[in-house]
């Protein structure tokens, strides 16, 4: 029996290197190409201009009217109108609507001392913003 046990090893070793040897490597290869025509448009957002400040100052206020001409830019969703002291500390802001063109205030007639300068800021839609520069301090 160990001659037939033999032999049925060294047959099945034989069969399992021919079928190694005949089967080889797999090969494959692939070929695909893409392309994109893309373009990207910038844009440069920009504040209101021509910001003007009239104010006029009773015994007890002090009242402001702003006027501006619109920012060029697309998508305007609305201006923020900041009021800073003489240090440059935020006082008050007010937010308007992307349509306004013009604001009017009242406020104790006591911030005339501190040297109130004002910027206008532009807000989009898309999330970007341009402050102008300060205006020249508000006095009666």
């Amino acid at each position: 029996m160990t001659t037939l046990r033999r032999t049925a090893l060294l047959v099945l070793i034989a069969v399992a290197t021919v079928i190694v040897i005949s089967v080889g490597t797999a090969q494959a290869s692939f070929s695909a190409k893409a392309s994109l025509n893309a373009s990207v448009a910038t844009t440069t957002v920009t504040a209101p201009t021509n910001i003007k400040l009239s104010t006029s100052c009773s015994t007890y206020d002090l009242n402001v009217a702003i006027s501006w001409t619109a920012s060029t830019t697309s998508k305007v969703s609305s201006y923020t109108i900041t009021a800073y002291d003489s240090s440059g500390s935020v006082l008050q802001t007010f937010s308007v609507a992307a349509s306004t063109t013009s604001y009017s205030v009242s406020a104790s007639r006591s911030y005339a001392g501190y040297g109130v300068r004002v910027t206008m800021t532009t807000r989009t839609s898309y999330g970007w913003t341009k402050e102008s520069a300060k205006s020249a301090a508000i006095s009666c």
